[in-house]
């Protein structure tokens, strides 16, 4: 039987659902976002990048400075690791929750004492920060080691793993490899985590005297890049770079212009990680580059980036005639291996 609501009680019944529709498309926008809040002292105007390390971000992010402050706010549907590029080129590790916050502070003139506090993550992050900004380096190692160890269940732990024994010039895959082993008790179903045992596996699949292992790029001018085309010249450079990294833009005008001057002789495989064909093909142009030139979409997710072990920018690997010879080489030896003869 139909009952008849009263004309006041189906207002007061309309009004309720109204109120929780709000609340509750509110409730969505609002878990499904981070909000970050910055102030940086000494610094007036400038801009900061942010790229993802497990694939938070679709591609780079600009963050503009007005008179030292700035608001970041950016889609968050999972917890995820972010890293801010600071105009002098630092980096520091953001990590977002769906509904999170965040609040940086910080001095230009001394960005080792930045603060990141929002949520227990950063809060964290900054403990370990300002532990080590004054420590030798010797203590400094230690301590990140210790730290590590103390927060395996954290993902603070995971990139201080990538970031001081992986994603280094100078990489220590055995203390790497033993850390890893800890952070996968503690944190038994993360896939950052699996992704970097996996990946720490292949560094050693890709180091000195090992051959190419199998990849496939697609390059700004849709010709497919594989590793047979890297075996079929006598000596191939793979490097990556991006016009967020001062390093990176040096480390490949100095070998392009090795090739423009006839200094040296070897095929170019050159990877862009700013995640926009865009800026690629404008620095391609200005660049005049002499090789081949890949910017994929997935950034480092990119299957071949995994293949190849390239995690960071810049980094390179050296191959003559099939074998890799030499990886992560600083710009000044890896000169000395495009031009030995």
């Amino acid at each position: 039987m139909f009952h008849y609501i009263p004309s006041h009680s189906r207002l007061f019944s309309l009004l309720l659902l109204v109120l929780l529709g709000i609340t509750l498309s509110g409730c969505k926008r609002h878990t499904g976002r981070f909000r970050l809040e910055g102030k940086i002292a000494n610094l007036n105007q400038g801009e900061l990048y942010v790229y993802s390390l497990d694939g938070g971000l679709q591609q780079t992010d600009t963050i503009r400075l007005e008179k030292g402050r700035f608001v970041y706010e950016t889609d968050c549907e999972h917890p995820a690791t972010l890293v801010l590029v600071f105009p002098n080129f630092t980096e520091q590790p953001l990590f977002v929750t769906p509904g999170g916050s965040a609040k940086l502070k910080a001095d230009a003139t001394n960005m080792k004492e930045m603060e990141i506090n929002g949520g227990d993550d950063n809060d964290a992050m900054t403990a370990y920060r300002l532990q080590v900004a004054h420590a030798a380096p010797p203590d400094a190692a230690a301590l990140t080691e210790k730290f590590i160890a103390d927060h395996a269940a954290s993902p603070v732990a995971t990139y201080l793993l990538r970031r001081h024994y992986v994603d280094t010039p100078k990489p220590d895959y055995g203390v790497a490899l033993r850390l890893v082993k800890v952070l996968q008790q503690a944190q038994p179903h993360s896939a950052a985590v699996g992704e970097l045992a996996r990946h720490l596996r292949s560094m050693h699949t890709t180091q000195a005297r090992q051959p190419l292992p199998r990849f496939s790029l697609t390059t700004l001018s849709g010709e497919r890049i594989n590793e047979r085309w890297c075996n079929e010249a006598p000596r191939t450079l793979i490097m990556t770079y991006a016009e967020w990294s001062n390093e990176g833009m040096s480390m490949l005008r100095r070998v392009n212009q090795l090739l423009k001057d006839n200094k040296a002789s070897f095929r170019l495989l050159a990877i862009s990680l700013d995640g926009d064909a865009g800026i690629a093909r404008r620095l391609n142009e200005q660049e005049q580059m002499r090789g081949a030139v890949a910017c994929p979409d997935a950034l480092f997710d990119e299957p071949a980036l995994q293949a190849l072990a390239l995690t960071t920018v810049p980094d390179n690997i050296v191959v003559e005639r099939g074998k890799i010879i030499a990886r992560s080489l600083p710009a000044d030896r890896l000169e000395g291996y495009l031009t030995a003869e």
